[in-house]
């Protein structure tokens, strides 16, 4: 004999009763979650590519202070052999 099953239990919960509410919220939710995770990360990403700038736009603008002022004691020096 197979055993029957309970009309109630077989059937899908309605888009009104709190189970079926519920699960869209938790998997509205896990989503959202999902979602924010991959944003920290690319943040985490985009927070690195920035520090490496800073220091490159650093170094480039001491090299291009170092010009004139070569160019300053090298007129001085050409100035004092004379």
């Amino acid at each position: 004999m197979t055993p029957t099953k309970d009309p109630k239990n077989s059937m899908p919960p309605s888009k009104d009763s709190w189970k079926y509410q519920e699960s869209l919220v938790m998997k509205t939710l896990e989503r959202l979650e999902k979602h924010d995770q991959e944003i920290f990360k690319r943040l985490g990403r985009i927070d690195i590519k920035l520090a490496k700038l800073s220091v490159k736009s650093g170094i480039w603008g001491l090299i291009g202070a170092c010009i004139p002022v070569a160019i300053g004691l090298i007129i001085t020096f050409i100035k004092l052999s004379y």
